[in-house]
């Protein structure tokens, strides 16, 4: 299954769609759309797939493992926000030429599905320390579930670095740090998708 999670200021919404990989698509209420498709290899990805204009592709720490992932947005106004989230106008209608082409040409799910379905909504609350250059992302279902994800960006080359940094800090403040370090996207997608 890959999520597309369409967010909006206070309403994610997410969508369901059969694949492999994970993909997600997110508004901000500042006007972006953005589709991220994690689990890709960066350096095999062709460049004009990732133009720098519309998007990047990075790598995501998660305990020791560590994947590449492909984050491709547009900017999009008030109007168009509130045709997706509220009046729910197609998915499709608001992809970008190049968001269009990853679909297409790399997740093989373009044209996307008449069918897809909202899931959600999840709510995100980000916090960022005030001492340190960490980001504290709380996710929370509509069961009630909730994870909190805890990161910096870093250069690739100082991740290894910013990670011991990171557990050594968490360690001095007494934060417990769970046992699965794992990505915890597809955990709160299964928990979308489970029966209410």
């Amino acid at each position: 299954m890959v999520p597309l999670i369409l967010r909006g200021a206070h309403l994610p919404l997410i969508f369901e769609v059969v694949a492999q990989d994970v993909a997600y698509c997110r508004i901000r209420f500042k006007g972006e759309l953005t589709l991220k498709v994690a689990n890709q290899h960066c350096s095999s990805i062709a460049p004009d797939l990732v133009p720098k204009s519309a998007g990047k592709c990075e790598f995501d720490r998660h305990g020791d493992t560590i994947a590449g992932a492909v984050s491709l947005s547009r900017k999009i106004d008030h109007h168009q926000i509130r045709h997706l989230t509220v009046d729910r106008k197609p998915l499709a209608e608001e992809r970008s030429p190049p968001q269009i082409r990853d679909l297409r040409d790399v997740l093989r799910l373009w044209p996307l599905p008449a069918d897809l379905r909202p899931l959600g909504p999840i709510d995100l609350r980000r916090y960022r320390a005030s001492a340190k250059p960490y980001d504290v992302d709380v996710w929370t279902v509509p069961s009630g579930a909730r994870d909190v994800e805890i990161g910096r960006k870093v250069r690739f080359a100082d991740a290894d670095a910013a990670y011991r940094t990171l557990m050594d800090d968490l360690a001095k403040a007494k934060v417990d740090v769970c046992a699965d370090q794992s990505a915890q996207s597809a955990v709160r997608l299964r928990a979308l998708l489970a029966p209410r």
